[in-house]
Order: structure tokens, then sequence, then C-alpha cells
């Protein structure tokens, strides 16, 4: 770590510059390369048409039960991930991509609904388990993957999924030959189970359309109009702004919870008009737009 009062000029003088004039976008950022790969990996692993979105956030996440992947606003400038370096480590380049695929494995359980299954209660528990940060652990148990560390993927049924995922999705984990005998193995192959069930379009809880809530910034609000495996529709109002839709009229007073860019996710003008439209994204198409 170094220390705040070695960090450079350029960085510290952020300091009084609000989010929303750094000029971030998430396309242009050092952290698309790793959103790419991500992609690729998932292209790789026959998911051609699970694509999800990832936005600019205050930390890494994904809002509860939405497939969407939060990626903090730091990484996307390099003079701002020097700055928090300078009060706290930032994730190497190994660490980014641990992180993102684990938030892959949050957003493919969100967009296909796994949690609701019995086999998926049957493995990794309750989803509706209350989180905990003091939460109790095994060490060395080998019912689980070892991924993030902190024995991570025992905090809750949840992340369980989403750390077995991250291990089934990267290419060089070896998950076959390194978890064999493992209490860890039934879960892998669950997860690869239903991978497969994906590709082949067999799945039988495919994704409901949504009408639910997702907050991006301070200063842009949404409502996720149409939720699906590869594609969303967003729409967007200022926050504490009624607003409709000609394509059947969705109305509400919307507020935010998450920090955020505005620059990601982009604003508009106007009433009662759509305004955007959904398109599946290919893998020579971009998903980093919002």
């Amino acid at each position: 770590m170094v220390a705040f009062e070695k960090a450079p000029p350029e960085a510290k003088q952020l300091l009084t510059v609000p989010i929303r004039e750094l000029g971030l976008s998430l396309e242009r950022s050092p952290i698309a390369p790793f959103v790419r790969e991500l992609y690729a990996e998932l292209y790789a692993a026959g998911l051609h048409r699970f694509r999800p979105r990832c936005y600019l956030s205050d930390e890494w996440g994904c809002p509860s039960e939405e497939p969407v992947i939060g990626i903090p606003f730091y990484l996307g400038d390099s003079r701002v991930a020097r700055l928090e370096d300078a009060v706290n480590d930032v994730e190497n380049e190994r660490e980014i991509m641990m992180y993102i695929r684990h938030e892959a494995g949050h957003a493919f359980n969100y967009a296909y609904e796994l949690f609701r299954g019995d086999e998926w209660h049957e493995l990794f528990g309750s989803f509706r388990r209350p989180y905990r940060d003091d939460f109790p652990f095994v060490p060395f148990s080998k019912d689980y993957v070892r991924h993030i560390a902190g024995w991570y993927a025992q905090k809750h049924p949840d992340e369980d999924f989403a750390e077995t995922f991250a291990v089934w999705l990267d290419p060089e984990s070896n998950w076959r030959e390194r978890y064999r005998g493992w209490g860890a193995m039934k879960k892998l192959l669950y997860v690869d189970r239903e991978l497969g069930d994906v590709r082949l379009n067999r799945l039988d809880h495919f994704p409901r359309p949504s009408f639910t809530t997702t907050s991006y910034s301070l200063f842009v609000t949404g409502w996720i109009d149409s939720r699906e495996p590869f594609f969303v529709t967003t729409m967007f109002s200022s926050p504490l702004v009624d607003f409709s839709v000609s394509s059947g009229t969705m109305c509400g007073k919307v507020s935010t919870w998450r920090s955020s860019t505005i620059d990601q996710v982009g604003s508009f003008s106007g009433t009662a008009s759509r305004l955007t439209s959904a398109s599946p994204v290919t893998p020579e198409g971009s998903a980093l737009e919002a």
C-alpha cells in the first residue's frame, strides 16, 4: 500500500472532483479488457447468449436478483486507482478476473433463477438465509471450492454458488482433477449440468420478464423493463421524477442506494417516449454500453 501522503499530485487533485465530473466511461476504461475477457470465457464455455451487463459502481456486486455486474469505479480510471491505492490496496489483474467471474456467477444465478430450484436448495442451502459479515466457517472444508480468500464460499448459499461458478468458468482451474473426491464436486457437476442445459436451450426455469428496480447512481436511476440472459432494456429518469413509456405505460418515483457514474448509464430528456431498445449482444457487439 502506498502512503496517502505519497500519492501522485494529479491523484490528490481528484479529491474535490464529483464522481459525475470525472468523465468515466466503462468502455474506454482500463477495466474494459477484463470485461471482454469474461465474455470470451463465457463464449468459450458455450454460453453464447449470456452477456451480463457491467457498470461502474462503488464496489463489486450485483443488485439483488438482477443479472448485472457492478465494478468499482476506481478501476475505471488509472488516476482514481492510484488514489484508491494510497489508502487501500487495488486489485491486481488476477484478482480482478477472480472477482468478475464470481459476480458473473451471481448474474447467471439471477438470470436463470436457479436459486428457486429444489436441487440448488439441496446443494447450496436456503437463498433467503440472512447475510452475516461474521459468518462461521470450517477451515479447509472440502465441501466448498477455494477461490476468494477468507473461506468466502461459506458465507452464504448465494456466495457458495458464485464461487463454484467462478471455479467452473476459470479455464485454468482444472476443477475436475483438483476437486476429485471433494464434497464440492457435486456442486461443480451441478453447475456443469445446468450450463449444459442452457447451451441446449432446455432449462425448464427460463427467466421471466421482470419490472424490478435497479439503482445505478446518485444522479441517474432506472427500471429494468425486460430481463433476459442475453439483453436488457433499461429506461432511466432523474431521481424522484415520474416517468412513463409509450409501449405500455409504467410510472413511478424511484430512488437510489448505489453510487456510480452518470456517463456509463446515460440520461434523457422528454416524456412518454421509449428511451432504449433491447437487442441481443453478440461476441462482436458491445455489452459495455448502457
